[in-house]
């Protein structure tokens, strides 16, 4: 096993602690992105096991991501799916995810919630499950 990925959802500090030392796999990484944008952040080689466990990285070239006022992230120039793309950008070409977020002094994404509705494939919204 070469390769460990998780993906958006926040994982102690001490999983990937032990998947790096206890299990033959080479690197871990983390990543986030949408199936209108593809791929928007990823975590790199020499991220430190907190890095990889509390943040989904920093986005991936070509891509910008910002928070809005409201906390919700938005990501701008990721293309995966360019005619889904094209329906959920604003006038500026931001995606709204529907997701909220931070970023640190470092660039690093750390997804923390939901608006009150999620973004489903596509564009398309459904009900936010749960409280």
């Amino acid at each position: 096993m070469r390769a460990a990925v998780t993906g958006a959802a926040g994982i102690p500090v001490e999983l990937i602690r032990r998947i790096r030392c206890e299990l033959p796999f080479r690197s871990i990484m983390t990543g986030y992105g949408l199936s209108e944008a593809g791929t928007v952040t990823a975590s790199r080689p020499r991220d430190s096991f907190e890095d990889i466990a509390t943040t989904v990285g920093t986005p991936c070239d070509g891509v910008e991501v910002r928070i809005a006022d409201d906390g919700e992230v938005l990501v701008r120039g990721c293309v995966d799916d360019p005619a889904a793309t094209a329906e959920a950008v604003d006038e500026d070409g931001w995606l709204q995810t529907g997701d909220l977020g931070t970023l640190d002094g470092r660039g690093r994404l750390k997804v923390v919630g939901l608006r009150g509705a999620a973004r489903a494939g596509h564009g398309s919204r459904v009900d936010r499950l749960g409280p």
